[in-house]
């Protein structure tokens, strides 16, 4: 039987052309936009500048040279960032990625600036803080020469008005403004007594020996340099007397309600303390009261002029009048007291 002719063997069917798929690439931006990471390191940025700016330029007021300062900051601190982020947006043919990276790290690198200036601004007013209490604590000795608390207080005002600049907390900078003017204000009556001292000390025609006036112009001369170093000495005592209801006035021209104002102006009275006002009016109590009884001393004379006599060699002076002699008596035995307290004082700030 005759076989069948044999068939070609059957190919297996044909499985279809696979073809290599090509993820299509993802169109790119026509714009460089900041990735939302991008977004919160700018924010944070910006914050720290805006702190720093602060913290450097507060109590200085909000004027153009401010506003220009923030604005001034702002912009040196972010144009690196921008310019640079862009530009490697640009030149990796706008790979948005690209851009953000370097844009985010030149934020994290550039962001120490601000922070480090606003502490610095912290640790200059805490220094500030320091020097005002140390400088206060020497103003205080009662050890100290006129001149020597003159200077003190020239160093405190300075620093005071520092302070005042730099501290964030208002009330502060206006406790330490109206320090610094109080302090001024002292500055000033100290520097009257001390000229007026230094002038009734080197006139010479200023002397408790009555033989010395030979002519009632003399005594009136000498009674004018005498009331201005009286009056000079009045001044301090009377600066220091009412410091509560100075101070309020003061507190209330920094725009503080009279009720704010007057328990700012007793804290800032109590600081003064009680020994440093007991020290004030021994000293210029003592000035004030010598330089009024010699007034008393030479007005004597000069309203008993033609009525008394100098006797140079027994160095005593005579009147006509009893009761007259007894009041100039009194006058010279309380001068000589004042003077050996004046000596007591100078002697003990020369120590």
């Amino acid at each position: 039987m005759d076989q069948p002719p044999s068939l070609p063997p059957q190919l297996p069917p044909q499985l279809p052309r696979q073809e290599h798929l090509v993820k299509p690439a993802k169109p790119r931006s026509k714009h460089f936009k900041l990735h939302p990471v991008s977004w919160i390191l700018l924010t944070i940025t910006v914050l720290a500048c805006l702190g720093g700016a602060y913290a450097s330029t507060h109590g200085q007021g909000f004027g153009p040279e401010q506003i220009g300062f923030y604005i001034g900051t702002l912009i040196g601190t972010l144009i690196l960032p921008c310019v640079l982020g862009w530009l490697t947006w640009l030149l990796s043919r706008r790979r948005q990625w690209a851009g953000n990276l370097v844009f985010s790290l030149l934020l994290v690198l550039m962001l120490p600036g601000p922070v480090a200036m606003f502490f610095q601004a912290q640790d200059e007013e805490a220094i500030l803080r320091q020097r005002i209490q140390e400088l206060s604590a020497s103003n205080k000795d009662e050890s100290i020469s006129a001149e020597e608390q003159l200077q003190t207080m020239k160093e405190l005002t300075t620093s005071l008005k520092d302070y005042a600049a730099l501290t964030s907390d208002e009330r502060e900078a206006a406790t330490a403004r109206v320090g610094a003017a109080f302090m001024e204000q002292s500055q000033s009556q100290l520097d009257k007594f001390l000229a007026a001292h230094a002038a009734f000390a080197d006139d010479d025609s200023v002397t408790l020996v009555a033989g010395s006036y030979t002519e009632p112009v003399q005594l009136k001369h000498a009674r004018t340099v005498t009331q201005a170093y009286g009056q000079s000495a009045k001044a301090v005592l009377d600066l220091y007397g009412n410091l509560t209801p100075r101070f309020t006035a003061m507190f209330e021209a920094q725009g503080f309600p009279p009720k704010a104002a007057a328990e700012s102006a007793r804290e800032i009275a109590s600081e003064v303390g009680p020994e440093t006002l007991d020290s004030i009016d021994y000293i210029y109590g003592t000035h004030y009261e010598y330089a009024t009884s010699i007034d008393k001393f030479l007005k004597l004379l000069q309203d008993n002029w033609g009525q008394w006599e100098y006797d140079p060699d027994e160095q005593m002076l005579y009147f006509e009048d009893d009761d007259t002699l007894a009041a100039y008596n009194q006058l010279l035995k309380r001068l000589v007291w004042l003077e050996e307290r004046l000596n007591t004082i100078s002697e003990d700030n020369q120590e």
